[in-house]
């Protein structure tokens, strides 16, 4: 049986913090890259 843990409450929302920010970053910058050319238009 898992034993609970504060620790590993708060380490799985900082993973999950962090992968949630490293995958919006990287989409973000795949979105600027392919529309660099046409920014102006929005």
């Amino acid at each position: 049986m898992f034993k609970f843990n504060i620790k590993n409450l708060i380490w799985a929302i900082a993973g999950l913090v962090l992968l949630t920010v490293a995958v919006f970053f990287i989409v973000n910058w795949l979105v600027n890259s392919k529309n660099s050319t046409s920014s102006e238009n929005a």
